[in-house]
């Protein structure tokens, strides 16, 4: 049987968070930082409203660690002239990312072909080497039958010839035997026409995975850069957060979250399940304690 390869499965590690310092303009968790929607990119295919909302997430995220350790006030308001602008920016990194939600869809649909496949190919296989173990015994038998029939001609023939009732009963045997190498050839031609159908569903597999695998090829070769979903910046035009690409509502709080965090003064911490850990890789939207660390620190909580 020919060799079947696996398919690949697209693994991401993490995209690449970005942060730019020039100076704060005020002091972390002094009063409220109050943020607004700045550029905002409706090819994202979210609503302000829905935008605001995944903000206002990110925002609950360090206001209940604030207060769960101690911390007095609020750390953000929302304000539509507030100091911190939030752009949603489409550019090449979230059309990459889209693109690459079609491919793996492209694949998603392919394995699960593929998948289909699979199963008929393993109960063909199972009739197969069923009959196969039948054709054998019928074989066998067959094979055995004619030996022992060969053998009493043979002795019959020595003697001059059989008595008519045995010369009789050697003709049914005869019959029998013709009758039980039909159902072996049967049996053979059976088997013959399940192996095509086997080895068709083997080319169609392997056809498949190929078709999935430069599928997946294309998406690394778009994905071997990691990207920054986004960054928070503050230089000499003042703060602001800038988001690029996000592939999902989670990714995007925590994105947020992390922007927010660094708007605060938090740098990264230690840890892939850290919301200000460098890749954001996790799905978790609770701080870590090195998230918490960093928190007190900045806000100068005891």
């Amino acid at each position: 049987m020919r060799y079947v390869k696996n398919i690949l499965m697209l693994v991401i590690a993490g995209a690449l968070f970005g942060v730019s310092y020039a100076l704060l303009t005020q002091k972390p968790c002094g009063e409220p930082l109050t943020y607004r929607i700045g550029e905002f990119d409706a090819k994202f295919g979210v609503s302000k409203q829905e935008f605001l909302a995944d903000i206002a997430a990110a925002e609950a995220v360090w206001e209940k660690a604030y207060a769960e350790e101690g911390g007095k006030g609020t750390l953000f308001r929302y304000d539509e002239n507030g100091s911190l602008p939030v752009n949603l920016i489409y550019d090449s990194r979230q059309a990459t990312v889209d693109k690459n939600k079609v491919l793996s869809d492209k694949v998603d649909d392919t394995v699960a072909s593929a998948n289909t496949i699979k199963a008929q190919f393993d109960e063909l296989k199972s009739e197969y080497e069923s009959d196969k173990r039948e054709y054998a015994s019928l074989s066998a038998q067959y094979e055995s039958d004619l030996a022992a029939y060969n053998r009493e001609v043979s002795g019959w023939n020595v003697r001059g010839g059989a008595p008519r009732a045995e010369y009789d009963r050697m003709e049914q045997e005869k019959a029998a035997l013709e009758s039980l190498r039909t159902a072996v050839n049967a049996k053979a031609d059976d088997l013959n026409s399940r192996g095509a159908q086997i080895n068709a569903l083997i080319d169609r597999y392997n056809w498949l995975v190929d078709s999935a695998n430069s599928v997946v090829d294309k998406i690394n070769q778009s994905a071997e850069k990691e990207f920054e979903e986004g960054d928070y910046v503050s230089d000499d035009k003042g703060q602001r957060i800038n988001v690029y690409e996000f592939d999902g509502k989670t990714r995007l709080v925590r994105l947020l979250a992390h922007e927010l965090g660094h708007a605060l003064g938090m740098d990264h911490t230690q840890g892939p399940e850290s919301i200000m850990y460098y890749l954001n890789k996790s799905t978790s939207l609770v701080p870590s304690a090195d998230d918490l660390a960093a928190l007190k620190a900045v806000c100068q909580i005891k």
